[in-house]
């Protein structure tokens, strides 16, 4: 959906339930615009981008990206 989509194990305020004791609360968000989609890591494991261990900059996503969290992966769509 457009604006901020977050991804973690608290139901409270994440759009996305991540049931895994490695996730973070709020471990990351994608940000969805008219025109591209921003991920964001908000956690203290890290997340990986295409098998790349992402640092805290904010990243754009491409169709077919991969993100992976805990042993949980994404496609980009």
């Amino acid at each position: 959906k457009k604006g901020e989509n977050i991804f973690g194990r608290d139901e409270k305020i994440a759009d996305f339930i991540i049931e895994d004791p490695c996730i973070s609360k709020k471990h990351f968000v994608i940000l969805v615009n008219e025109n591209k989609q921003i991920l964001i890591d908000c956690s203290k494991n890290g997340i990986y981008l295409n098998n790349i261990k992402l640092s805290k900059l904010p990243r754009v996503l491409k169709e077919g990206d991969e993100i992976q969290v805990s042993d949980i992966k994404f496609i980009v769509h």
